[in-house]
Parts: structure tokens; sequence; C-alpha cells
């Protein structure tokens, strides 16, 4: 088990672009990716934009259309759509 701690803490840069696509793939989804996806964004959200934000609320609500996934997950969402615009 430590090893699979230490390999959890572990971090990798990546591209803002990249957290976008990841964002997009991650809206609707049945899995914890969301979770996954928003903290990373959360965590380098000094790297985007104010247009990078505005185009993920956005699609954020872009999707409450098709529909979130689960129920948690349109609540994260909902949060992080919150959290971006205070943001």
């Amino acid at each position: 088990m430590e090893h699979l701690r230490k390999v959890n803490d572990m971090k990798c840069e990546v591209s803002n672009h990249v957290l976008v696509f990841a964002m997009r793939y991650a809206l609707g989804r049945w899995t914890s990716a969301p979770s996954i996806v928003i903290e990373n964004i959360k965590d380098n959200i000094d790297c985007f934009t104010t247009w990078e934000k505005k185009s993920m609320i956005d699609d954020i609500r872009y999707q409450e259309g098709i529909g979130y996934g689960t129920e948690y997950n349109k609540d994260e969402w909902k949060n992080f759509e919150q959290w971006l615009m205070d943001n």
C-alpha cells in the first residue's frame, strides 16, 4: 500500500489545454473522472485565461441539457461552475 500512496501523490505537469480536454471528456461520465479533473484544474487555475475559464463554464452549462452522468457528478459540476465564476 505504501507504494500506491507514493504513486497517487506524484505530481505531473501538463498543459492547461490537456486539462480542458480532460474536463470535456469527463463531462457526462459515470466515473470518478470528474473529481480528478476538477481537482487538477483547481490546483492549476492560475494557468488559465479568463476566456478559458468562461469556455469551461459554457461547456458545463451546455452539458446540463445532455446530462452530467450521476446525480453526484451533477452537484460536483455545478459546484465547480460556481467556483470558476468566483475565481
